[in-house]
């Protein structure tokens, strides 16, 4: 019989872990995905400023890596809205499954995914922001400064 048990808890541990780990591995392509689309239609808002920028002496690496600098920023601001929802949620969850089993979990424990996950993340975003920085990085300044009327 014990040997049944520890058969379930190692299915029960192994689905654990995998789970969560799927749903990191579907949901952050499409999380990069949705910032590169967003930047990228963005660009077409912000050419002339990005002219502007060029014209004013700004060099094509410096507009290149404040794109790629804005995409991070927007993917470090996704990992921090991403860990108050964890901890809000590890809270009560903790707290119910204390309740109800008498198991303790620990919301300030560290673990590895939790930096792993948002620095994969972030940097996921970084490469989102690379096409529409090489867009803003080849963008033409003499024909994006033109009057617009």
């Amino acid at each position: 019989m014990k040997l049944m048990t520890v058969k379930t808890l190692t299915v029960a541990s192994l689905l654990a872990v995998s789970l969560p780990a799927m749903a990191v591995m579907n949901a952050s392509p499409s999380f990069a995905a949705s910032v590169l689309a967003s930047i990228y239609n963005s660009m077409n808002a912000r050419k002339r400023d990005i002219a502007i920028l060029r014209a004013l002496g700004a060099r094509r690496r410096v507009v290149f890596g404040a794109v790629v600098a804005e995409s991070a920023c927007i993917g470090a601001l996704g990992a921090l809205a991403g860990f108050g929802v964890y901890i809000v949620l590890f809270a009560s969850v903790a707290q119910i499954i204390r309740s109800q089993t008498g198991v303790v979990l620990s919301v300030s424990e560290l673990h590895p995914v939790l930096v792993l996950a948002p620095a994969g993340l972030i940097l996921l975003c970084a490469l989102g922001g690379v096409i529409p920085a090489l867009k803003a990085y080849r963008l033409p300044v003499a024909e994006n400064l033109a009057p617009v009327s």
